[in-house]
């Protein structure tokens, strides 16, 4: 995945794209949580290899300057990591 640390609204590192193995076609789930452990913001993509946040929360605005941890979900597998967000 990358690119880590991206930088939202600042072109071109203006999203963290993160590609998983998804040739079962599952349905795949992205969570962005922050250090404190709270949920801020959540994606569900169908059949789809290329997944990205943009930076946002799930008010759609830009999230602070900081490490946020991110779960993938493909079928029953999960994946677990940190990126930052720089401003």
């Amino acid at each position: 995945f990358g690119p880590n640390p991206f930088t939202p609204n600042h072109y071109p590192n203006n999203k963290v794209v993160f590609t998983v193995d998804n040739s079962d076609a599952n349905s795949v789930s992205l969570k962005i949580f922050n250090l404190e452990g709270a949920l801020v913001r959540e994606y569900i993509f169908s059949s789809s290899q290329n997944i990205e946040w943009n930076g946002v929360n799930s008010s759609d605005t830009v999230v602070e300057s900081g490490i946020y941890i991110w779960q993938i979900e493909v079928g029953s597998s999960r994946y677990n990591g940190t990126v930052i967000v720089a401003k």
